[in-house]
C-alpha cells in the first residue's frame, strides 16, 4: 500500500516532482544495484544511492535522459565492468596477498551473476511523476 505507484510489471522510475528526487525501483538487491550505481556513476558520470529496492538519484536529476541511460545498460557492459571499492576488497579472506587485479577478479567471480543481470537489465522501466 506504501508503494502503490510502483508498477507490477517491470520497473519504475518515480520522479518525486515536489522535490525533483527521482527513483528507479528495480528491486534488484543490495550486491546488484551497488554493482549497477558504481557502473552508472564511472560511465555516464550519475550519481544515485542504492539499496536493496531502489535507486535514488539526486534532486534535478533529468528523468527523461536517465531513462535512456537505463535502457542502454547491457548485462555484458556491467558485467564486464564492474569494480569494487577498498571497502569490498577488504571483506575478502587473504585479500592483503592477492594482488588488486586478482582481488577485482575474485569479487566479480563472486558478485557479478550475469544471468540476473540480463533478466533484471531486460525488464521495461514505467515512469510514474508524483
Amino acid at each position: 500500500m506504501e508503494f502503490n505507484y510502483v508498477k507490477a510489471d517491470g520497473h519504475t522510475l518515480v520522479v518525486f516532482q515536489g522535490t525533483r528526487r527521482v527513483d528507479w525501483y528495480n528491486f534488484a538487491g543490495d550486491a546488484a544495484n551497488d554493482i549497477i550505481s558504481s557502473h552508472l556513476a564511472r560511465t555516464t558520470g550519475v550519481s544515485c544511492q542504492p539499496n536493496d529496492l531502489v535507486l535514488s538519484f539526486p534532486e534535478g536529476t533529468d528523468a527523461t535522459k536517465l531513462l535512456e541511460q537505463l535502457a542502454s545498460l547491457t548485462a555484458q557492459q556491467v558485467a564486464e565492468h564492474a569494480s569494487f571499492d577498498e571497502q569490498a576488497v577488504e571483506v575478502l579472506k587473504f585479500h592483503e596477498c592477492l594482488p588488486p587485479p586478482m582481488q577485482q577478479a575474485v569479487l566479480k567471480s563472486r558478485l557479478v551473476k550475469q544471468e540476473f543481470l540480463e533478466s533484471m537489465l531486460s525488464l521495461r522501466t514505467t515512469p510514474v511523476f508524483l
